[in-house]
């Protein structure tokens, strides 16, 4: 044997074919040969280790300099493949991510037989990495059989082919577990031992830092960036008066911080408690700001839906995976056209008061996260008080141009008593204040209980319309002596009277408005617009038709009654000068 210090490091072996070769001298030279033998071999073995070390070191350092100076996490990575492959064979190798809290791993960057592979996700219980992660500690197998029996000990199946060796260690900085790094052989068994297994550790060690440090970096300039664009957002909304401006600097934000398939901003009307999409579709339909078209149909009744959820709830409502949440369900699962993944949703609110819903939707799964919550509850915290103060300069504006209306139409009651010239300057005003594809001014015949209609216009052309008895919606009005309106006719229908025909066709329309003519106590008639959209007129139209009829009825009564009065002065005329042309005779 050679012996160093009690210890043995090798043997020294002599033989020959011939018998009786060696004699008791022989042994004792060869011990003392062994001796000086076993010197050397601890000599060389320490001056090995010793070169190992410097090199491991020297690598190491070198390593160390090339992943501090990267910053960027994905050429980061592409670093730490490459001065791993120094050391190791990393033609089969690969780095997962992970983020405390997360119940997935991504796989960020993967070489696989020397081939790069996609990045992809994984739930967290997925495969040895999953494994290292939950547990933080390092895994080494001799051979696939190996990594077979610890699957089945641990009840988790595998993820891609089986190797013949594998190593993996989880990447730790700062007591925060960043992701795995693991190296594999598919044709060799046994080739990594415990000193591989340091030596990995210690560059992964420096992976980790450079990793976290990247996230941090990467952290730090996307909130740099997220709040230049929120700054921006909230000069763009605090500037914007207008509510189609307001619409399109809320799109130009929210494409802004949060990435989106489609998007829906829905408005919350308090007196039907619904909610009401103003602006939906998808980023591409948006187009550019001068092709937007805001007019939408969706309406949400409160708890109706995602939307109406938010509603309810006024707090915000993050899907991760459409198909797999059970406790909220959306009212369609494809949003115009494109199926519905993963879904981001938050309240517009302004003090207590509920403005309405600022949603996006992607069609792949886990696109949103509780920080994209927080920008897009940024962004609708600034777009509430941008809509309510467009609301109030709208409807500022809308009472000075309904006021000049109401000056209008009274200036034109007083300056005419012709009921065709009244009634064709009141249409005047109606045309551009009430959009509509049917409307009508009608005069009440009280002694026959009909309706003259003095004006009937159907897409935009006057037609004659016969006398027609009461009934239907304008009984309704004038027997209660009240405004009428309906905001869609096929939600209400079951609290209204069947509609009746008027000339040749059974009118009614999703939207309704009529109001009644009254002098005094008196109905005389009433005024109506139609319109083939639902939601088309609101209390506003409501209260400034019903004050235009107020300043027509009384005009309208004059004139009907000074034509009244004329046609029977002509009548008198006629019988006396019939008289007197008898008398003569």
């Amino acid at each position: 044997p050679l012996l160093l210090g009690g210890q043995t490091v090798g043997v020294l072996l002599a033989q020959r074919h011939q018998g009786e070769a060696f004699e008791p001298a022989d042994q004792y030279f060869l011990e003392a040969v062994a001796g000086l033998a076993a010197v050397g071999v601890h000599d060389l073995r320490v001056h090995g280790e010793h070169e190992r070390r410097i090199a491991e070191l020297s690598i190491l350092g070198e390593i160390s300099r090339a992943l501090s100076s990267e910053v960027e996490l994905n050429k980061l990575l592409q670093a730490i493949h490459q001065q791993a492959g120094q050391v190791f064979d990393v033609s089969s190798f690969f780095i997962a991510t992970y983020e405390e809290g997360s119940d997935e791993w991504a796989m960020a960057f993967q070489v696989e037989r020397g081939e790069p592979a996609a990045p992809r996700r994984h739930k967290l219980g997925a495969g040895l990495t999953g494994y290292i992660i939950r547990n933080r500690r390092p895994l080494l197998f001799p051979s696939s059989r190996a990594i077979s029996s610890f699957h089945e000990e641990q009840g988790f199946p595998t993820l891609g082919d089986l190797a013949s060796s594998w190593m993996g260690i989880p990447l730790v900085a700062a007591s925060e577990i960043v992701g795995v790094m693991a190296v594999q052989s598919y044709e060799e068994e046994d080739l990594y031992d415990e000193q591989d297994l340091a030596l990995f550790s210690t560059i992964g060690a420096q992976a980790a830092i450079a990793i976290y440090n990247a996230r941090l970096y990467q952290d730090a300039r996307r909130r740099a960036e997220e709040m230049e664009t929120l700054f921006a957002v909230s000069r763009i909304l605090a500037a914007s008066m207008e509510m189609e401006e307001t619409w399109r600097a809320i799109f130009e934000a929210v494409r802004e911080v949060v990435p989106l398939d489609g998007m829906e901003v829905c408005l919350y009307d308090k007196d039907e408690e619904v909610l009401r999409a103003v602006m939906a579709g998808t980023l591409d339909a948006f187009g550019p700001p001068e092709r937007f078209d805001f007019a939408q149909e969706e309406v949400y009744r409160l708890g109706e839906g995602y939307t109406g959820w938010i509603g309810q709830h006024r707090r915000p409502l993050l899907i991760r995976d459409v198909h797999e949440e059970k406790d909220v369900r959306p009212r369609n699962e494809q949003f115009a056209g494109i199926e519905l993944r993963s879904y981001l949703g938050v309240p517009m609110v302004l003090g207590d008061q509920l403005i309405g819903t600022l949603e996006v939707t992607r069609s792949e799964v886990g696109a949103f996260d509780a920080h994209h919550v927080d920008l897009l509850t940024s962004v609708a915290t600034q777009a509430a008080a941008a809509v309510e103060r467009a609301r109030l300069f709208e409807e500022t504006r809308s009472r000075a141009e309904r006021l000049a209306i109401v000056n209008r139409v009274a200036k034109a009651a007083a300056a005419t008593l012709q009921v065709e010239e009244l009634v064709d300057r009141v249409y005047g005003e109606i045309v551009p204040t009430f959009p509509h594809d049917t409307a009508f001014i009608a005069l009440l015949d009280e002694e026959k209980q009909e309706l003259d209609f003095v004006l009937f216009v159907e897409e935009g052309a006057r037609q004659e319309v016969s006398r027609q008895p009461l009934g239907g919606l304008s009984e309704l009005v004038i027997s209660q002596k009240k405004q009428l309106l309906i905001r869609d006719h096929e939600r209400e229908q079951d609290r209204l009277p069947q509609p009746i025909q008027i000339g040749s066709q059974v009118k009614i329309c999703p939207s309704w408005l009529g109001v009644p003519m009254l002098v005094g106590d008196r109905v005389i008639g009433l005024i109506c617009v139609m319109a083939d959209e639902p939601y088309r007129y609101g209390e506003d139209d409501q209260q400034l038709l019903s004050t235009i009829a107020d300043q027509v009825a009384l005009a309208l009564h004059n004139a009907r009654l000074f034509e009244q009065f004329r046609r029977r002065t002509v009548q008198l005329q006629t019988c006396l000068l019939y008289t007197s042309d008898a008398a003569d005779e």
